[in-house]
């Protein structure tokens, strides 16, 4: 653990961090803006489903400088894997996590590849050069990294805007 944490944090800096802010600012206001929209027609709408739900996977994909083309798919495995961690699952969700699990591994086994031989200025570039005294992420430490990035840290926002939002609603003054 020392030695992953030590090599993730020559990458995940609060400068790498902040730089994201005006791209998060943007992708709030765009989605507070289509729910204010949305409202305005029906008179209410749904937080969860429109602001908590898709934002932390907009924001991890930003970050990580995955293809935009695959949020929705990678929202879905990494729901699916999310139901691992639930005290009680299905041994259908066992077999419909395990098979996610191996899909979105073979994902980002391909946007690692290619941001190789392509890098950007984005956290899994950064992940892919970060080395200190010669050492490197593996592959797989890389990937086990982006995937932890998506399933913990979706999980964990979509709870705390759903219960901050609910919070403040419950106690406007």
């Amino acid at each position: 653990h020392t030695r992953l944490r030590r090599l993730v944090s020559k990458a995940f800096t609060p400068s790498a961090i902040a730089a994201l802010r005006p791209t998060i600012d943007d992708l709030v206001d765009r989605a507070l803006d289509a729910m204010a929209a949305q409202a305005g027609k029906h008179g209410t709408t749904d937080v969860v489903e429109k602001l908590a739900f898709p934002l932390p996977f907009d924001v991890i994909s930003v970050m990580l400088g995955m293809p935009e083309s695959d949020r929705d798919q990678v929202a879905e495995w990494s729901s699916a894997l999310v139901k691992t961690l639930d005290p009680i699952i299905t041994e259908d969700e066992i077999f419909e996590a395990a098979a996610a699990g191996r899909k979105m591994n073979a994902l980002i086994d391909e946007v690692i590849e290619w941001k190789r031989s392509n890098p950007a200025d984005d956290l899994l570039t950064a992940l892919i050069a970060a080395e200190e005294d010669g050492d490197r992420l593996t592959s797989r430490e890389l990937r086990d990294q982006v995937e932890l990035l998506f399933v913990a840290g979706h999980e964990t926002t979509v709870n705390l805007i759903g219960t901050g939002i609910y919070e403040l609603l419950s106690r406007p003054e």
